[in-house]
């Protein structure tokens, strides 16, 4: 933690992009993205996750 490598700051400088900004795990612990609020808040009801 106090002391990351090279490999780990690059990569936090330059991260993957990615279409998701919303995930969460159900009561198995599987994990279910989104790429918008509407399908995160429809996954939260799916999985009823809250």
């Amino acid at each position: 933690i106090g002391a990351p490598s090279l490999s780990s700051l690059r990569a936090a400088l330059d991260p993957e992009g990615s279409p998701y900004w919303y995930y969460l795990h159900d009561s198995e612990r599987n994990i279910h993205f989104g790429r918008t609020a509407e399908e995160h808040e429809a996954n939260r009801r799916k999985y009823n996750v809250w």
